[in-house]
């Protein structure tokens, strides 16, 4: 009994476990990149939501930014006595969308009862992951948090205009 639960930790935990949140934003590279580049943007965004969606466990979380690059930053996620570095790339797609892409990579060991342990400790990021991506989208889609007035796409109606070149000779 005690091999067949052994085996099924190693058949169903495998030892690498990729965790990843996407989605885009209907902003620019430079704001999205200035909310989530520099952490002392970061209140602005990890507050936003409904009130039932803030936890009083999310307190518990603390980012650091490091290592940041043209389109990528690894932030440090750290709770309590665990660690995880991971990383979040930003696409441009147009001049005002940008795709971004939260990622880490667990590995879980060879024993067996540390393969459950990371597992669990895995879910717990990929659910936290999960709702603090949420909230970033939400925060860079409101047009109005991003750039402190509310900008409205207008299309203008063009009318074309006739000229009349006359040269006079004195």
């Amino acid at each position: 009994m005690l091999i067949v639960v052994f085996a099924s930790v190693y058949l169903f935990i495998p030892s690498r476990l990729i965790i990843r949140e996407a989605g885009s934003a209907q902003c620019s590279f430079a704001a999205a990149k200035r909310f989530i580049f520099e952490e002392r943007n970061h209140s602005a965004w990890k507050s936003t939501g409904s009130s039932d969606s803030l936890q009083p466990e999310d307190d518990k979380w603390n980012y650091r930014v490091t290592n940041t690059f043209y389109t990528k930053t690894d932030i440090i996620i750290a709770c309590g006595d665990e660690s995880h570095k991971t990383v979040i790339q930003l696409i441009p797609y147009n001049v005002d969308s940008t795709g971004i892409i939260w990622s880490d990579t667990v590995y879980t060991g060879n024993n067996p009862f540390s393969r459950i342990n990371e597992y669990i400790r895995a879910r717990r990021l990929k659910q936290h992951m999960a709702t603090n991506a949420e909230r970033l989208l939400t925060f860079l889609n409101d047009k109005e948090k991003i750039y402190s007035s509310n900008i409205v796409k207008e299309q203008l109606k063009d009318i074309p205009l006739i000229a009349r070149l006359v040269l006079l000779n004195s």
